[in-house]
């Protein structure tokens, strides 16, 4: 079965009960975040939620490792920009 969820704008499609990286690696889509200086692309690294290169917005919250979040119906994922909540100085 598949579910709809809407990621950077655009409704999708996937298998349901996959991670959202994982809708990610489904959709062809390799680019989770970008890094605040140099804009490079991040994505799917360790894929147990350590490295936090994965982390994307979901349902307006920014730092979210998609390795770790379930796909949802209805979930809005968008590509994290620069500084998050996990990247600003503690």
């Amino acid at each position: 079965m598949e579910i709809e969820f809407t990621l950077d704008g655009e409704t999708v499609r996937c298998p349901e009960g996959v991670s959202v990286a994982g809708a990610l690696f489904h959709l062809r889509r390799r680019t989770a975040r970008t890094t605040p200086r140099t804009c490079a692309p991040r994505s799917l690294f360790c894929g147990m939620g350590v490295c936090f290169d994965c982390v994307m917005e979901i349902d307006g919250r920014d730092g979210v490792r998609t390795c770790m979040t379930f796909v949802r119906t209805g979930m809005t994922v968008r590509t994290q920009r620069g500084v998050t909540s996990i990247g600003a100085a503690r």
